[in-house]
């Protein structure tokens, strides 16, 4: 099975490094392209890091607190293949309408009311 090592971006001019925030993903998880995957810190600003590809997080470097440098491996994912990744934000499908109720029976609903 292939993997996808993900590296430290360089998230500014001169950024050696960035401090792990928060995980937004555990092991194990699936996640989707572009899904925020950690918040990391630098020098500047905080970063929120999306994920690369959309695939199941195989494993997390780095815990809260930890410095994490650029170009060390920060995640490790098994993308999944197009026709296979799963649609995460897919929505459940819509209510089914009401039913359609005869006049007697709207009648006698009113009635005992």
């Amino acid at each position: 099975m292939s993997r996808y090592v993900f590296k430290m971006p360089d998230l500014g001019e001169g950024t050696v490094s960035a401090e792990v925030v928060a995980w937004h993903v555990q092991q194990g998880e699936l996640v989707e392209e572009d899904q925020p995957m950690c918040e990391v810190m630098t020098e500047k600003a905080a970063v929120e890091v999306p994920a690369p590809v959309t695939g199941r997080i195989v494993s997390l470097n780095g815990q809260p607190g930890d410095i994490v440098a650029v170009g060390a491996a920060l995640v490790v994912l098994r993308p999944m293949p197009p026709h296979q990744s799963p649609n995460l934000t897919a929505r459940q499908p819509p209510p089914a309408p009401p039913r359609h109720r005869s006049q007697r029976q709207l009648c006698g609903q009113l009635m005992r009311a």
